[in-house]
């Protein structure tokens, strides 16, 4: 388990390339990352690649500021969410991308100019607005219009259900939304 907590640009800005924090384990598969843990937001001069086991939970504003942002909650694919509790993910223009078996977006996903990926990792499939997949990836109407980017993917080897979806659940979304099934 990693904890992140009132980190700043300044506590970063010595380190050259892509900051990276890992909380796989092939033993248990039980990793977790939590940044904001103290309810303090977390800032990084440069890109950030986070991979946990069983979930990544953001909990105050994170924020990278050259670069993009990588979080794969479920990198042993059975079942780790990305849990947004609180708070902003925000890449400064820079892509986000996110691999998950499940989303919980009550704070938002901010890529600017730049573009969100959300992928299934288990391949559950993907249910969107009132569509929702029982044991999948679920992205309801209001986590939709959390997402801000230009374009924005979501995708899955699965099945994907869509269901009432208004053109404003997407405003924040300026170029292409595009919705990929395998299923």
């Amino acid at each position: 388990t990693i904890n992140v907590d009132s980190i700043t640009a300044a506590n970063s800005t010595n380190i050259a390339n892509t900051i990276s924090l890992d909380a796989t384990d092939a033993t248990s598969n039980d990793g977790t990352v939590s940044f904001g843990t103290g309810g303090n937001d977390s800032v990084f001069a440069q890109a950030l690649v986070v991979r946990a086991d069983d979930g990544i939970t953001v909990a105050a504003n994170l924020t990278s500021q050259t670069g993009g942002i990588s979080l794969d909650a479920d990198v042993d694919t059975d079942g780790g969410t990305l849990n947004n509790t609180a708070g902003t993910i925000i890449s400064t223009n820079s892509n986000i991308t996110i691999t998950a078996s499940d989303v919980e977006l009550s704070g938002g996903l901010n890529s600017g100019t730049a573009n969100i990926t959300i992928t299934d990792s288990a391949g559950g499939g993907i249910g969107i607005g009132n569509g929702t997949i029982a044991g999948g990836l679920n992205i309801d109407r209001t986590e939709l219009g959390n997402l801000t980017a230009d374009d924005l993917t979501i995708s899955s080897i699965g099945n994907v259900s869509i269901d009432a979806i208004e053109p404003n659940d997407s405003n924040n979304v300026t170029g292409v939304l595009t919705i990929a099934a395998n299923g």
